[in-house]
Parts: structure tokens; C-alpha cells; sequence
């Protein structure tokens, strides 16, 4: 692979204007894609006149590749490892997504993989974005006559376009997909030059098309909410605008706008009186159960005792992008196994328990059982003292505990308790 010469430049932007909302801070990794015309200060100002803040950090060379900003110290690593950002992009070198699939494997892929897993690791909570490029206005013609895949515009531009979309699926992050935009433009409006005359950079036109997307891709809006042109003809902006709504929101799965969404979600398994939960939510840290049976829970996974019949369940999911709320009708049935469940008929005390809890029952007892909030079964030592029933509770740790009694008719009794 050809060597490339790095320049590293770091950009600070910050407002000199006070903002009304929290500023979302994006560090910019990239190379001369990024840096051309100011993109990331032109991404600030449409943010700013769309009533959105953004502070913004780049590290921009010229020829820079992910390799380059994945090495151990390097000026983006260190940023990265502050963990501070809410939105980190990753621009590879202009060539190098569309090489062969052997180059692709060493000098794209590992990369994406090493930087977003360092994001993630220094903070579980910042957004990945991977601008996809275009492809040159002429195809490649360095890299023609040992590839010819890239001999022309769109056969480079497709690879580009089909490995930044491989990264995002396998990494589960976003994609800003310029080059689709551009290839937009270049159909629809091909008298707007996108190119400077070197066929490869962004003309300002260019960068304005890419900012817009950009704008689209991490604030989830229309271009439509801001007005700035700069030099430019209102007819261009207004082109450039429509290319974007055509591409970007309308196809929001495609570039995985909402991979960080949190979502709730779970499965659930009936034994007896018993349903264990399964939850399979996306993107929480936190959730609430509320049982449907005036009981509510705030672990991940627990288990709850239930009467035959319908509850109305609510699962609440919470993350660092927002909470997601599933309603869900909880259907128990009534089991031949499983006659009775009455909570009222074991008084137990004391409540909540330390070393041990008491109870009494006036029935014959076939089995006795604890269950944790995980849903493990434990069969606890019991000792009687006249008619009471004594359980020992002093190597349980601390939680929620159901006690279940059957008696030797099959029904099956049951209460729920804390420990301390």
C-alpha cells in the first residue's frame, strides 16, 4: 500500500455566542475530506440558525487514515480516552474503503472496529458516525490498472458506499452518508460541481452538500431549518437541501440513524405460578418493571409470582438516549398442576427479614421454597417450634425473596419478602 504523508492539525471550535441548550459535543477525526472549507465549522453555523448547539474538535491531516488515529498517543486517541464527546466521527483516507476486499480486511475494518470500541470504552454513551465519502469524480485512477473496479465514478463510488455500510452493521453505529448525497446531486443536478479541479476534494459547494447531511444524519431534522447560503445561489442551496430529504431521513434504517435508540424489549418463560423475565432491551443501563399486580421491580431480569389471569405489564427501558416504554397484556394460565396461589394465607414476620422469618400454616406441607429475584430455587433449612414454621435466612444475601409452600393437595401458596 502507498505510503501517505500525515500533517496532524487540531481544530478547536467553541460558541462566542451563549446557546439555550446544552451543546452536543462531536470530535471530528478525518483528513483533507474533513478539514476542506471548514465543514465542521460550516455543520456548527446551520445547527446554530436550526436552534441546535454544537462544540466541535478536529483532527484533520492531509492523506490521515483510521490506522493513524488508532495509534497508541496519538492526538485523537487522547481525545478519545477523555470520553467527553457525544458524537465521535470517523472519516477514513478517500481511497482506501474501496481497495480489495483482502486490503479492506487489514486497513478499513480493523480500524472502524478499534476506534468505536475505544469510543465506547471511554464512554458507553457516545454516538459513533461514519462519514462515507464519494467516489472521485473520474474514478481512481492511481489505483485503475491493479483494480479496475474503480476505474470509473460510480464503481468506486459503490464500494465506498458498500464497505462504510459493512462497518456500521458490524459495529452498530451511524452512518452520514455524503457520498450518497453527492451521487444524488450529480443525477439530479449536475450542474452544481461538487468536485475541486483535483476530482477527488469538495468544492464549497461540496462541503455544503456534506455539512447539510451531516446536520441531517446526527440532529435526525431537515436542512430545511436553517437558512444560510454564503456565497451561494438560493436555487443551489435550495437543490442541495432537497438531495438530502431525499436521501437521508426517508431511509433512516439503511444509515442506522436510531442503532443508539433505546428500546424495551423481553421474553418471558411461565412455570407454574412463577414468570420469569428475559430482558433483551437495546441500549438501556436502567429499567423498571411495573407487574401489573400493584408490585414493581428495578432489576433486570426478575421473576414474579402471579394468580392466574391478566395483567396489564409495563416494562420501562432507560438510557443515555432516552427511555422506551412497552405495554404488554401478561397472560397466566390456570394449570392443572397449580390450583391456588394466595399470598394473604402465609402471614410471615418479621418483615422485612434478617436471620431468619417465621410463619404459620395449618396445612400439611409437601415442599418449601425460596426464590430469588433471578430466579434461582433455594431450598432453605427449616426447623418447627410448636405449629411455626422457622426458616434460616443467615447465608441468603440481602434482596427479594417469594416463599412457596405447596401442600400435599398440589396447591401452592406463596409471599414475597425482603431481606436485609
Amino acid at each position: 500500500m502507498r505510503s501517505i504523508l500525515v500533517l496532524v492539525i487540531i481544530c478547536f471550535y467553541s460558541s462566542a455566542t451563549a446557546q439555550t441548550k446544552k451543546p452536543l459535543k462531536i470530535l471530528f477525526l478525518g483528513n483533507s475530506y474533513t478539514a476542506a472549507n471548514n465543514l465542521t465549522g460550516m455543520l456548527k453555523d446551520m445547527a446554530t440558525l436550526a436552534g441546535d448547539s454544537v462544540f466541535q474538535i478536529t483532527s484533520a491531516g492531509s492523506g490521515q487514515t483510521l490506522a493513524n488515529h488508532a495509534a497508541p498517543g496519538s492526538p485523537s486517541m487522547n481525545e478519545i480516552n477523555t470520553g467527553s464527546y457525544d458524537v465521535v466521527v470517523l472519516q477514513e483516507q478517500s481511497q482506501i474503503p474501496s481497495f480489495t476486499d483482502a486490503e479492506v480486511q487489514s486497513y478499513f475494518f480493523p480500524y472502524v472496529k478499534y476506534l468505536d470500541s475505544a469510543i465506547k470504552a471511554a464512554n458507553p454513551c457516545t454516538k459513533t458516525v461514519l462519514y462515507m465519502t464519494w467516489g472521485r469524480k473520474n474514478g481512481d485512477d492511481m489505483n485503475c490498472a491493479n483494480w479496475p473496479p474503480v476505474c470509473t465514478y460510480r464503481g468506486m463510488d459503490s464500494l465506498l458506499r458498500k464497505r462504510y455500510l459493512e462497518a456500521a452493521v458490524e459495529n452498530q453505529c451511524i452512518v452520514s452518508p455524503a457520498g450518497a448525497v453527492w451521487r444524488y446531486i450529480r443525477q439530479h443536478y449536475p450542474e452544481i460541481e461538487l468536485y475541486e479541479p483535483d476530482n477527488s476534494h469538495p468544492s464549497f459547494e461540496g462541503t455544503y452538500a456534506t455539512a447539510a447531511c451531516f446536520y441531517a444524519s446526527i440532529f435526525k431534522k431537515s436542512p430545511q431549518n436553517f437558512s444560510i447560503n454564503y456565497h451561494l445561489p438560493d436555487s443551489t442551496v435550495q437543490k442541495i437541501k432537497t438531495a438530502v430529504d431525499a436521501i437521508v431521513l426517508p431511509q433512516d434504517s439503511l444509515w442506522q440513524l436510531d442503532v443508539y435508540k433505546t428500546k424495551a424489549q423481553f421474553t418471558y418463560t411461565i412455570t407454574g405460578v412463577y414468570v420469569q423475565f428475559k430482558n433483551t432491551s437495546k441500549n438501556a443501563s436502567a429499567y423498571e418493571w411495573i407487574f401489573g399486580d400493584g408490585d414493581t421491580a428495578e432489576i433486570k431480569n426478575p421473576v414474579h409470582a402471579y394468580p392466574p389471569g391478566q395483567y396489564p405489564l409495563t416494562l420501562i427501558a432507560k438510557g443515555c438516549h432516552g427511555n422506551d416504554t412497552l405495554q404488554f397484556t401478561l397472560k397466566v394460565p390456570n394449570e392443572n398442576s397449580v390450583t391456588q396461589i394466595n399470598a394473604k394465607a402465609v402471614s410471615l414476620r418479621p418483615v422485612p427479614a434478617t436471620d431468619q422469618i417465621m410463619f404459620n400454616f395449618d396445612e400439611a406441607i409437601a415442599s418449601i421454597q425460596l426464590i430469588n429475584y433471578s430466579g434461582q430455587v433455594i431450598f432453605p433449612t427449616c426447623k418447627m417450634d410448636g405449629n411455626t414454621y422457622i426458616l434460616d435466612l443467615k447465608n441468603l444475601p440481602e434482596g427479594v425473596y417469594y416463599l412457596t409452600l405447596k401442600n400435599t393437595e398440589g396447591k401452592v401458596f406463596t409471599s414475597k419478602f425482603n431481606k436485609l
